[in-house]
């Protein structure tokens, strides 16, 4: 990495605490996990060097969770369902390496009767030791026909804001994590 891209990336993680912290409730909130994710690591007495160290051996676990993800779903002619890891990080507060994927699921009916298309995204969230998933956070819906438009406008920006709140309160507050997540 060279220094322009170290300016670019602080760049990017500034505008995103800045977006953070452009809404009061979203800020205090932001600050209280700041204030227990940086007392966690204290109590549990996680120094930065033992924190790289676990987030690279998770890292190891990535080629292995890509090749799972491309084996659980088959589509059809009707439904399209996909899941990508996003990122690995280990989790101080979980104890336990972590992984966020981007998950879609898409549905077409062309036949004769009908004509339905509709789409559903989210990230969601795995223990790596349980292969439990923790969190589902919609992050997109296109004429979904479970939700109205506003439903799912609040839906996706709820969505959007607890994974970002997941992510950073079970990162030790990580932000450069969510630096590649769509604003």
């Amino acid at each position: 990495m060279n220094k322009d891209d170290s300016k670019i990336q602080n760049i990017v993680i500034l505008a995103l605490v800045n977006e953070f912290m452009s809404d009061n409730e979203t800020k205090k909130a932001v600050i209280e996990l700041k204030d227990r994710v940086s007392n966690l690591i204290k109590d549990s007495r996680i120094d930065k060097d033992t924190l790289f160290t676990k987030n690279t051996e998770c890292a190891k676990l990535t080629s292995n969770i890509k090749d799972e993800l491309a084996k659980k779903y088959k589509s059809t002619s009707v439904v399209t369902e996909k899941e990508e890891l996003n990122f690995i990080f280990y989790s101080p507060t979980l104890n336990t390496c972590t992984y966020t994927t981007d998950y879609s699921y898409n549905y077409s009916n062309y036949s004769s009767s009908k004509n339905q298309y509709y789409t559903k995204d989210s990230h969601r969230i795995y223990d790596v030791s349980s292969n439990k998933q923790l969190g589902d956070y919609p992050s997109y819906y296109y004429e979904y026909p479970y939700l109205t438009k506003e439903e799912a406008s609040i839906a996706t920006k709820n969505g959007d804001r607890d994974y970002k709140k997941f992510v950073l309160e079970n990162s030790g507050y990580n932000a450069k994590l969510l630096k590649d997540v769509n604003q």
